[in-house]
């Protein structure tokens, strides 16, 4: 399980909580409590990370490669 930060932003025009994760900013969602906002940007945030995983098989499929982390200090 991995923990993900949202930038989470009330916009009173809408009466909406609109939410953003930060790494991965393509991960998009609104609500209108902020409970509601969490369950859909979570969502999102799986959904994404599916989309990912499937593009990764679909770039690798037939290579031979190894995955390894890396530590930097910023």
């Amino acid at each position: 399980m991995s923990e993900y930060t949202v930038i989470v932003e009330f916009d009173p025009a809408t009466g909406l909580y609109c939410g953003q994760c930060q790494q991965l900013p393509e991960a998009i969602s609104q609500g209108s409590t902020e409970d509601e906002l969490m369950t859909n940007i979570r969502e999102a945030i799986e959904l994404v990370l599916e989309d990912r995983a499937e593009n990764i098989k679909r770039l690798y499929s037939g290579r031979s490669f190894t995955r390894r982390s890396i530590a930097v200090n910023a």
